[in-house]
C-alpha cells in the first residue's frame, strides 16, 4: 500500500474487514475522502473542509449548475 493507500479497493491483494478499514484510515488521514471499490463509490465525511475541487473548477460547477435550474 502506498502513502495515500489504494483508490480502489479491488486492488487490495487482501480484500478483507481489516485491510479495508486500514486503507480507508490511510486514506482519511491524507485527506483523500473518496475510494472505489469497482464501480462503486465510498465517500469518507472528514468532517473538516478538504481542498478536492480547484477554485476554477468549482466555478465552472457554479456556472454548469445555472443551467440545469
Amino acid at each position: 500500500m502506498n502513502v495515500l493507500g489504494v483508490p480502489d479497493l479491488t486492488r487490495l491483494e487482501v480484500l478483507d474487514e481489516s485491510s479495508i478499514l486500514e486503507n480507508l484510515r490511510v486514506r482519511y488521514v491524507g485527506d483523500q475522502i473518496y475510494t472505489n471499490v469497482g464501480n462503486i463509490l465510498v465517500a469518507v465525511n472528514p468532517n473538516k473542509q478538504v481542498e478536492i475541487l480547484s477554485e476554477p473548477q468549482v466555478e465552472k460547477w457554479r456556472q454548469r449548475e445555472k443551467v440545469f435550474l
